[in-house]
């Protein structure tokens, strides 16, 4: 943010990469088989190396901006545990874009106000800047956003195992 005049980048968000969609609003029950499911779930740490930028438009004047991940085997072997577990248990949505047949990763880059300026400001920017970094996994987490407060509540965490 103080590479922009005023602030853009929620930077309070909790950066995440989407591995399934579940219904809005996570009820006793469903928070109930995620632990069950995660009980017997143990995997490592993986090292997830981000290999470019992505846009696309979500609305009139409204885009997303986002980091673009390398599917490579551990990030595959952890997304299809996940649906293996949860695929057929939990209340999905858009399992066409977020099952592992034809699954896109993305790490979305939380903008205040993702007007197409916005996001060339920081698209301008983070093309003079090193984009390929990598990132190391700490859990598997089940969140949600409030589309009222915009507020993201975590609702169960594993940690991965550190090696």
């Amino acid at each position: 943010n103080k590479n922009f005049s005023k602030e853009i980048i929620l930077i309070d968000k909790i950066p995440h990469i989407s591995l399934m969609r579940i219904q809005s609003d996570f009820n006793k029950k469903t928070i109930k088989d995620i632990n069950n499911g995660l009980n017997n779930f143990n995997m490592e740490n993986i090292n997830i190396k981000i290999k470019g930028i992505g846009i696309f438009k979500k609305d009139i004047d409204k885009y997303v901006l986002f980091f673009i991940p390398d599917y490579d085997i551990a990030f595959q072997k952890i997304h299809n545990k996940i649906w293996d577990i949860f695929g057929n248990k939990l209340d999905l949505l858009q399992k066409e874009y977020y099952s592992p047949k034809s699954y896109s990763p993305h790490l979305t880059i939380p903008i205040k106000e993702p007007t197409k300026k916005n996001i060339m400001n920081i698209l301008d920017y983070l093309l003079d800047s090193k984009t390929k970094f990598s990132l190391e996994t700490k859990s598997i987490v089940f969140l949600n956003t409030s589309k009222k407060t915009k507020k993201t509540l975590i609702h169960v965490k594993k940690n991965l195992i550190n090696l």
